[in-house]
């Protein structure tokens, strides 16, 4: 009898009943707000292997669980479809200026809608310091915050010129920051600047 018991009870998780399967992925999911490869990814690491993404996606659909973002999949595209009205981005650019004193970089911010692709763009400055970022961000939230659906997170890269005054900033108008992972694609490009904390 002893042996039995043991082969039902494995202490890395791989022999798990579909009945207590069930139940780890929908605490992952409610615990984490993991997409679906993420929480593969957790299974795996209890030793479980033998379930597939779609086993996972079945189980989040009965009990009506939006997963959270898989930027790997595409659960990003339907993290869009759902939200894709009030998910902005922010990045800035540069353009070449001819002043009194030669040839100068112009520096402006550009907030963009990630479903509509409306571009909503800052006046410029030959200095983008904390102040500056930080004062154009509030006309944004102020020129959008009378819309139905308004801003509701602000993705950006890790350019210093995003400091802790600018996610106060964000965060005071009822909006959250998501900054991309570092080395994200084309996130490099940014222009580098001085920054006043």
């Amino acid at each position: 009898m002893k042996g039995s018991k043991s082969k039902t009870k494995n202490p890395k998780g791989g022999q798990r009943k579909p009945r207590e399967l069930r139940k780890l992925v929908i605490e992952i999911a409610k615990t984490t707000g993991f997409g679906y490869t993420r929480i593969i990814g957790e299974l795996r690491k209890l030793g479980i292997k033998n379930i597939s993404r779609q086993t996972v996606r079945n189980i989040l659909k009965e009990e009506e669980i939006q997963p959270g973002p898989d930027r790997t999949s595409d659960s990003w595209t339907e993290f869009l479809n759902r939200h894709g009205e009030t998910l902005w981005a922010s990045d800035f650019f540069s353009i070449k200026s001819m002043t009194a004193r030669g040839l100068r970089d112009l520096y402006v911010m550009v907030f963009l809608n990630l479903q509509t692709r409306e571009a909503i763009v800052t006046e410029s400055t030959y200095r983008p310091n904390s102040a500056w970022v930080c004062r154009q961000t509030k006309l944004f939230t102020e020129q959008t915050r009378d819309r139905e659906k308004r801003p509701a997170i602000l993705i950006h890269d890790r350019d210093t010129k995003y400091t802790k005054k600018f996610r106060e900033t964000v965060e005071s108008a009822g909006m959250k920051t998501n900054p991309l992972p570092i080395a994200s694609p084309k996130t490099e490009d940014t222009p580098t600047t001085q920054t006043e904390k």
